[in-house]
């Protein structure tokens, strides 16, 4: 039987070229294929994958949080889907098959771990001349290789010591206008929780002509840094994991972690809300293997209505990984009708209810008028 195995990026590159190996192993008459071991120097690389698509069997797609949306791991998977009468399995590691998306999720997958790759064995068996007790057999002798090899898979790695920071860019990239350089003034106004206060709001110049007020590249920074500020000196907070919500939110995070030395770093990217609900399109949450629960700092650009910090904190509380962790929600902005009536969430469009207070945001850089603002477009 030949078996076409795919892969892209590095993690998911030493779980196919382990993989092959190791199906040899445990059903000898098998023939699994995988570009980067299999095609020699020299060879015309793409007509090599073109003979090897076509001649397969059986398809392995090795799918990693880092790749599930690679387009040429989604070209290699449609490739082989529409052959006929063939078997597509994908592997999932470190990802649960909720977290993958159309047409990926439309394939029976399997875990990476003891009971997945049982599975995978007595899948691929059913078309050998192996009998199922004899498969068993195979797979419990060599599943310690396996489980050997996935131990060696190292974590994700995201680098942030290429971080580019707002105050060095050229002037021409800033866009910053007098006008915005000179706009911000802090405002002796409390926004209270639980009859306390974490948090100082800063005001912005009210938007003009009834059109969102864009951010420069310094008022945006002055932001996160009156938040960085904030979390430093008057809280105290040391997280341990910072997630950022959508592009502006993970810009934010990711300078946070970059400037607090913080290694762990998570992000969600929210669709459109339907029906009352932000569904996540894509999402990573990195492994925690502390002792203790960890500090979560969980970061987006505008408070809102509040479902979509809901939805992420729920999907961090969920995770049994991190066992009931402690999470700390803050924003860069809010929206309000009257300045001067800030007193609650709601005045920036929550809409949660009196219960769902644990979703309540901690900290907040600013607040402006309607219609609101837009982060530096270059962000996007």
């Amino acid at each position: 039987m030949n078996i076409f195995i795919s892969w892209s990026g590095e993690r998911s590159k030493e779980i196919a070229k382990g993989l092959c190996s190791w199906l040899q192993d445990v059903i000898q008459e098998l023939k699994p294929w995988v570009s980067c071991i299999d095609i020699d120097a020299g060879k015309e690389w793409r007509k090599e994958l073109e003979n090897e698509l076509l001649k397969c069997d059986l398809g392995i797609l090795c799918i990693t949080p880092e790749n599930m949306n690679s387009p040429w791991l989604i070209f290699e998977a449609g490739a082989l889907y529409h052959k006929e009468n063939l078997k597509l399995i994908p592997i999932l590691f470190k990802l649960e098959p909720g977290q993958i998306a159309p047409p990926l999720s439309d394939l029976q997958c399997v875990s990476a771990d003891k009971d997945g790759f049982e599975n995978l064995v007595l899948s691929i068996a059913k078309d050998t001349l192996l009998t199922e007790e004899g498969a068993k057999k195979q797979f419990n002798k060599w599943w310690i290789d396996m489980a050997e090899l996935l131990k060696k898979i190292p974590p994700q790695h995201l680098d942030f010591t290429t971080h580019h920071d707002w105050r060095q860019w050229p002037k021409k990239n800033k866009m910053i206008t007098l006008q915005q350089n000179q706009q911000i003034k802090q405002c002796k106004l409390i926004l209270t929780k639980d009859n306390y206060s974490k948090i100082t709001i800063h005001e912005l110049k009210d938007p003009i002509d009834n059109k969102k007020l864009n951010l420069s590249w310094e008022t945006f920074g002055k932001g996160v840094m009156h938040l960085q500020d904030s979390l430093r000196n008057k809280t105290s907070i040391h997280p341990d994991i910072i997630f950022g919500i959508n592009e502006a939110g993970i810009m934010i995070a990711s300078y946070l972690c970059h400037e607090d030395k913080v290694k762990n770093f998570g992000y969600f990217f929210m669709g459109s809300k339907i029906r009352g609900i932000r569904p996540v399109v894509k999402s990573y949450l990195p492994e925690w293997d502390g002792h203790e629960s960890p500090l979560i700092l969980l970061v987006d650009s505008e408070i809102k209505s509040g479902i979509t910090g809901k939805t992420a904190i729920k999907l961090i509380k969920d995770n049994d990984n991190y066992n009931s962790p402690e999470v700390i929600y803050i924003c860069l902005g809010g929206v309000v009708r009257n300045k001067e009536d800030i007193t609650s969430v709601k005045n920036f469009g929550w809409e949660l209810e009196k219960d769902d207070e644990e979703y309540m945001p901690d900290l907040l850089a600013y607040y402006i008028s309607e219609p609101g603002f837009e982060p530096p477009g270059t962000i996007r």
